[in-house]
C-alpha cells in the first residue's frame, strides 16, 4: 500500500510473469536496467521468497525498482512507491504445448509429477484440468492464484467474476504484451519505463523437444482451448489492449524492424561463437566476463 513518505520515490516495475510466454527473455533484459539489488523475485510456487518479501519494512521496500516473477495480481499493493505494471501472455494453446514440451525435456522428477502424467500431451492436459490450473493467466491476472499448483495440490475453482476482474486488472498494466507481438512489447516497455539499456535479446528458455518429434493433432488443441476457455478470452482482450497502445505510439514500426535485425545479428554471433568455442572454454570464458 502506498505509504506517502515515499511518493516521490521513483516507480518499480512490477513484471507479472506468466510462464512460458518469454518471460525469462524478459527478465534477463531486465537484469540490465536495474541493479541486482534493486530487484526483488518473488514466486506463487517459492512460497520462502513471497514471505521474504512480505517480511521487508517499508523503508527496505522503497529501495526495490522491480518486483517480478510468477506472481498474482494484487503483489503491487505491497509496495508502499508508486509502480508500473507489465506483463506478457500468450495464445493459451501454444502456451500449454510449450511448458509439456518443456517439461519433457527436463524431466518430472524435479517437478514432482506423478507417473503417468507426462507421458503424452493429452495425459498431462487431464492431469492439469484435474488440478483446475487450465486457466492459469485468469487465475494469475484476476488475483485468485493460490500456492499450491506446481506441487500436486492444485488450485481451487476459479469463481464466476474470475475473468472479468482479470480482464479490468489487465487494463491498469503499462504494458499488457503478447508473445504473438513481442518485439512491440518490448519496445513499449523500453519506452513506457524509460529503459535506457539494450533490449536486443535471443529467445531464452524456450522449449526444445529431444529425440522423438511431438505431435501435436487438431484434436488435442481443439481440446485445449475448451479446458481453458477463460484464458482464450483473456488473451484476446489483452490482444486488443495492446493493439490500441501500439496504435498510440508514432515510429514504433521502424523501431521494431531495427530490433528484429540487431536479434537476428545477435543470433549469428552467438551460434558462431557456439560453433568455435567448446563448452568447457565458453563457462570459463562466462566466469571471467561475470556473467
Amino acid at each position: 500500500m502506498m505509504n506517502e513518505r515515499f511518493a516521490n520515490k521513483p516507480a518499480a516495475t512490477v513484471f507479472i510473469h506468466v510462464p512460458k510466454t518469454g518471460g525469462s527473455t524478459v527478465a534477463g533484459i531486465i537484469n540490465r536496467q536495474y541493479r541486482r539489488d534493486q530487484i526483488v523475485g518473488v514466486g506463487y510456487n517459492h512460497y520462502e521468497s513471497q514471505q521474504r518479501f512480505l517480511a521487508m519494512s517499508d523503508e527496505e521496500k522503497s529501495r526495490i525498482r522491480c518486483v517480478r516473477g510468477h506472481v498474482r495480481f494484487g503483489i503491487q499493493d505491497e509496495l508502499p512507491i508508486p509502480y508500473r505494471l507489465i506483463t506478457v501472455l500468450r495464445d493459451p494453446v501454444g502456451r500449454f504445448i510449450s511448458e509439456y514440451k518443456h517439461l519433457i525435456s527436463r524431466g518430472s522428477v524435479r517437478l514432482k509429477f506423478p507417473e503417468g502424467t507426462l507421458d503424452s500431451p493429452e495425459a498431462h492436459l487431464e492431469h492439469r484440468v484435474s488440478l483446475n490450473s487450465m486457466n492459469m493467466q485468469t487465475s494469475q491476472f484476476s488475483g485468485y492464484l493460490t500456492f499450491g499448483e506446481m506441487d500436486g495440490s492444485g488450485l481451487e475453482p476459479l469463481p464466476a467474476d474470475a475473468l472479468e476482474r482479470a480482464k479490468a486488472n489487465l487494463e491498469t498494466f503499462d504494458v499488457p504484451g503478447t508473445l504473438e507481438r513481442f518485439d512491440e512489447s518490448l519496445l513499449l516497455m523500453k519506452r513506457k519505463l524509460g529503459w535506457r539499456k539494450p533490449i536486443v535479446s535471443i529467445r531464452r528458455n524456450a522449449a526444445v523437444t529431444r529425440g522423438q518429434k511431438l505431435v501435436v493433432t487438431d484434436e488435442l488443441k481443439k481440446r485445449v482451448a475448451e479446458c481453458a476457455q477463460m484464458d482464450m478470452a483473456l488473451y484476446e482482450h489483452a490482444r486488443k489492449l495492446l493493439a490500441a497502445k501500439i496504435e498510440e505510439e508514432v515510429g514504433l514500426a521502424a523501431e521494431v524492424r531495427s530490433l528484429q535485425r540487431a536479434n537476428k545479428l545477435l543470433f549469428q554471433v552467438q551460434k558462431t561463437y557456439t560453433q568455435l568455442l567448446p563448452k568447457n572454454l565458453r563457462r570459463t570464458a562466462r566466469k571471467v566476463l561475470g556473467r
